[in-house]
């Protein structure tokens, strides 16, 4: 059986199919901490997930939409709630799989903390990072979600064709979602392109970061 990709909110309608003497099986589902899978929880609990008689879905956290994709395609998922992007190339690649609802637009914020945040605060943004790297003696860090992911497609997106920035002006780096928050409250890396509720957790905790795309 085809595994397929689906949006929580009409996983119960596959149920209604299931002969009424047959409870389906417990559901794998992959999910990101992140807020746009927060409608994943609450069809948790208001049971919309589960067919009467059936085990409660099993949940399983993944750091990052292409090693979610992944395991979906290797069969180690039922459901993912994944990004636009890994299933579009997952679908490209031939994977049988159907993305059938989206929940989200204008998810992907660029935050850049204090060292940086300046150079976006005042001059002009497309020379931000070359102005940074001249004057600390280092290319800033940036990071994003590993390479396929939606955070880096958006991210690689800004950077050419928004701000027409020289690619050669900064350094980035791939990381899951956990390890992009940590690097960012320690002062690891000096900006990222991250989602909710990495954006306001930041933007909390690190008074001098600020939004710059």
């Amino acid at each position: 059986m085809l595994r397929k990709l689906l949006s929580a909110a009409l996983i119960a309608t596959a149920f209604a199919v299931a002969p009424a003497h047959a409870a389906p099986p417990a559901l794998e589902i992959g999910y990101l901490p992140i807020l746009p899978d927060a409608q994943l929880f609450v069809a948790l609990e208001e049971g919309t997930l589960q067919a009467k008689g059936a085990p409660a879905p099993k949940l399983v956290q993944f750091q990052s939409g292409p090693a979610l994709t992944q395991a979906l395609l290797a069969g180690q998922l039922d459901v993912a709630y994944v990004g636009i992007g890994p299933a579009l190339v997952a679908s490209a690649k031939g994977a049988g799989i159907k993305v059938v609802a989206s929940n989200i637009v204008e998810q992907v914020n660029v935050v850049a903390l204090g060292a940086l945040a300046p150079y976006f605060a005042s001059g002009d943004p497309a020379t931000a990072f070359a102005r940074f790297a001249k004057d600390k003696g280092r290319k800033p860090v940036i990071a994003s979600y590993p390479k396929g992911a939606v955070p880096e497609a958006a991210l690689q997106y800004w950077l050419r064709n928004r701000l027409k920035a020289d690619p050669a002006s900064l350094e980035l780096i791939y990381q899951g979602e956990a390890q992009i928050q940590q690097s960012l409250l320690t002062g690891a890396i000096d900006g990222a392109a991250i989602l909710e509720p990495t954006v306001t957790t930041v933007l909390t905790r690190a008074p001098d970061s600020r939004v710059v795309a």
